[in-house]
């Protein structure tokens, strides 16, 4: 068994997985993590193509329950940090973002969302942003989608032949954790 399959049987065994045969991703693992289904795509396994994590929290269908999403996150990290990003703020280099009106979490993220008073209140929520910043000090991910009538999808930029594996393992441990707070605060 090679390094990769290695990685692959232990990812699959973490999430009580499988392999799923896909003809757009060369990897496609699927399982679950803390009831949600999850899954980790690579498009090809080496550089420069990386990982697609996704956690599902919409796990019952309700009927009777409203069109649309009533929570629509994306974060993507700012790319620098103090007074050189007010610099490059200033040449529109980077996008301001919307505010959370979280110190910590307006500070390290450029972030978009569909309604300032819901997506404030997630960010507030006990435990949230501590998730959210332990899941980039983790993965370092280039985006994070949260979409409280689907669920989550991170983008982390590392290739699955470099990546470690107890840091895949980590990220779907910290997002089963998210997936639980959405899933408690918008079902």
């Amino acid at each position: 068994m090679n390094e990769r399959e290695e990685k692959i049987a232990r990812i699959s065994e973490y999430i009580e997985g499988r392999v799923v045969p896909n003809e757009r991703v060369d990897i496609s693992i699927k399982g679950i993590i803390l009831g949600f289904p999850a899954s980790l795509e690579a498009f090809k396994p080496n550089f420069p193509f990386g990982l697609n994590y996704f956690v599902e929290t919409k796990v019952i269908d309700d009927p009777a329950g409203e069109e649309g999403s009533l929570l629509q996150l994306n974060l993507s990290a700012r790319h620098s940090k103090g007074i050189l990003a007010r610099l490059i703020r200033l040449v529109l280099f980077e996008p301001r973002g919307q505010k959370l009106k979280h110190p910590q979490l307006d500070k390290m993220f450029v972030a978009g969302f569909n309604d300032p008073e819901i997506a404030t209140q997630f960010a507030c929520h006990p435990g949230v942003a501590d998730a959210l910043l332990n899941l980039y000090q983790c993965s370092k991910f280039s985006e994070l989608i949260i979409k409280s009538d689907a669920g989550i999808f991170l983008a982390q930029p590392t290739s699955f032949d470099s990546v470690d594996v107890n840091v895949c393992l980590e990220v779907f441990k910290l997002m089963g954790d998210l997936g639980q707070v959405i899933f408690d605060s918008f079902s």
